[in-house]
């Protein structure tokens, strides 16, 4: 039986470096890595890339894959920035996020699908 790591595909561990010890340069070519590796590569590696930056309140990261195309805004939920922990505060997130026209009262994305606001129904993220 494999274990979620190793079904993981190789540019993953690139990125998981990047963001933990690199630049954005670094995270820039974990992703170029991933995405010549395939598109189902390049979801995961951009998935964490986003993940780790809102996390660990990486704003200059998170504007920086934001900036490039490489994120949709809505995929970030309140939560996840409400739980940002890092060297400054989750309002300086927020802010920037705000500022760029995210909604602070959406509902909380959940596996990749967006849940619009303004009715019950699901969206494929995908489409948006």
């Amino acid at each position: 039986m494999s274990s979620k790591k190793e079904d993981m595909p190789y540019s993953w561990e690139m990125v998981v470096e990047a963001n933990r010890r690199g630049t954005i340069e670094d995270v820039d070519l974990a992703l170029l890595s991933a995405f010549e590796e395939s598109e189902k590569a390049y979801e995961i590696c951009v998935n964490s890339a986003r993940v780790n930056a809102t996390l660990n309140n990486k704003v200059d990261r998170l504007e920086h894959l934001l900036d490039e195309g490489h994120i949709d805004m809505n995929k970030i939920g309140p939560a996840l920035v409400a739980s940002s922990f890092g060297d400054s505060s989750p309002k300086d997130l927020a802010a920037m996020l705000v500022s760029r026209g995210w909604d602070i009262n959406q509902i909380q994305p959940t596996r990749g699908t967006y849940h619009s606001p303004a009715s019950t129904e699901e969206i494929d993220a995908t489409c948006l």
